[in-house]
């Protein structure tokens, strides 16, 4: 009867270690969906950045010009 447990406990513990290996791995594709979402948005966000930039060193070179 100890045997039957033992096995009994050996397997759900072999059940459990698959669960888990399968919850790390939703983990780590969830991880690298964030990843990639973050990285997407710095990178428009940097765009936006240079542009603004470039219409505002505009901006001021056509004042610079208009005030000379």
């Amino acid at each position: 009867m100890s045997n039957d447990i033992d096995v009994k406990i050996g397997a759900d513990m072999g059940e459990l270690g698959r669960g888990m290996d399968k919850a790390a791995e939703v983990v780590r594709t969830k991880s690298n969906l964030v990843n990639e979402i973050l990285r997407k948005n710095a990178q428009e966000a940097a765009a936006i950045a240079r542009k603004q930039s470039a219409e505002m060193e505009e901006q001021a070179r056509r004042q610079g010009e208009a005030i000379e």
